[in-house]
């Protein structure tokens, strides 16, 4: 954003509520891949995924340079425009494989959109070519914001009048570093380091001026979601399902499920005044105004996300199973078993990204190696190919 008030507003909808008057934007993203092809070569320009990826990142050759050393232990250095970094033959894997790593800061991640970049091309690149996205930010700024400012949220939260059913820690940081004993830059944090999700709420004005850069705007308020490992991967599942309309919807739900402002509620007779048990509380006006009638949208658990293929299995057992035995007694066993080839492959291309997260989360269950795209797609073409060899036997 460059310490700019200035990025245009998205577009209001009734459901999402006034959260719409602010940006909602990617603003960090890290993802580790493997290249068997990289082992012995010192430029990876021959690579079709390296050259895909630097296509997709929108770059010509002159604003991109690649040199020896990088941090982390990596060896190679690429550096695309100003701020996105791919550092390459880095610390190797569980199977002995080198690994590399694409890293885009905030910076980084606005100059790919001012050069005309598409996050759904380059998520869902990512993720059918079986990289691990160990990290994804996404931030929604509140500027000129007149709901609500930074204090009345300190306010709530310090009487403890909130619920964060996601979190269990919760850190509050103020800093004089702007020179404001009025208006200090403030951060409220919840999750801890070793969670795989954590809320920021800060001053994002107050950071801005902290590192000099000159701002226009009276008030910005940011909220930021940062995901890690395995829900970064489920977050971006869900963001690769939403048009770019829908993206501001789908932060107020995931919000919405991550922390609500409450109102202490009593119960009063002429002896006495009780507060009510605090799920009894109702969410505060101007709250509810800000995150609209959006449904809470839970970014699920690595167990959740295993579990899909038993429950299919399961399914198929319980749902499945005794019309299988009636068609392969009607058909005999060779009619049968190319039914079976027929239902593998015909819908080949309707396997999604979403598809083959699932395969690789079930996968990982028995550290067996995640695949690829086109390794998925090769899977199942072997094993129909294995059922026919089987069958003309």
């Amino acid at each position: 954003m460059g310490g700019l008030c200035n990025t245009p507003p998205t577009k209001q909808t009734k459901e999402s509520g006034v959260i719409m008057q602010g940006n909602v934007l990617i603003d960090y993203l890290k993802a580790v891949f493997v290249l068997p092809e990289l082992s012995n070569v010192i430029y990876p320009s021959d690579c079709e995924f390296y050259k895909t990826l630097i296509n997709i990142l929108g770059y010509d050759k002159e604003y991109i340079e690649t040199t020896k050393g990088g941090l982390f232990g990596y060896r190679l250095t690429t550096t695309i425009g100003e701020h996105i970094r791919i550092m390459l033959t880095g610390p190797k894997n569980g199977d002995g494989e080198h690994t590399h790593l694409l890293e885009m800061t905030g910076r980084a991640c606005r100059d790919f959109e001012d050069n005309g970049g598409d996050w759904r091309v380059l998520l869902d690149f990512l993720v059918m070519n079986g990289c691990n996205i160990t990290r994804i930010d996404i931030a929604n700024d509140l500027i000129n914001y007149d709901l609500f400012n930074i204090q009345d949220l300190i306010k709530k939260i310090e009487k403890d009048e909130y619920i964060t059913p996601r979190f269990n820690k919760k850190t509050i940081t103020k800093s004089d570093k702007v020179n404001s004993t009025d208006n200090p830059g403030v951060s409220i944090t919840f999750g801890s380091r070793l969670s795989e999700a954590v809320l920021q709420i800060y001053d994002k004005k107050a950071e801005q001026k902290a590192k000099n850069i000159s701002v226009s705007c009276s008030k910005w308020i940011r909220f930021e979601l940062r995901y890690y490992k395995t829900k970064a991967l489920i977050f971006i599942l869900e963001y690769l399902k939403r048009t770019d309309d829908e993206i501001p919807t789908l932060f107020a739900s995931v919000l919405a499920d991550s922390i609500s402002f409450l109102v202490p509620q009593e119960e009063n007779n002429e002896m006495w005044t009780i507060v009510l048990d605090k799920r009894s509380w109702k969410v505060c006006k101007w709250w509810n105004n800000h995150i609209g009638n959006v449904e809470k949208l839970k970014i699920q658990n690595q167990a959740i996300l295993e579990s899909t293929i038993l429950t299919q299995v399961n399914w198929l057992e319980t749902s499945v199973a005794k019309v299988l035995m009636r068609v392969s007694a009607s058909y005999g066993k060779v009619e049968f078993i190319k039914l079976l080839n027929r239902l593998l492959t015909t819908k080949l291309s309707d396997l999604s990204s979403k598809d083959l997260a699932i395969v690789n989360s079930y996968r990982s269950l028995d550290n067996t190696k995640e695949l690829t795209y086109s390794e998925l797609i090769n899977e199942i073409e072997t094993i129909s190919e294995e059922l026919i060899t089987e069958v003309s036997k």
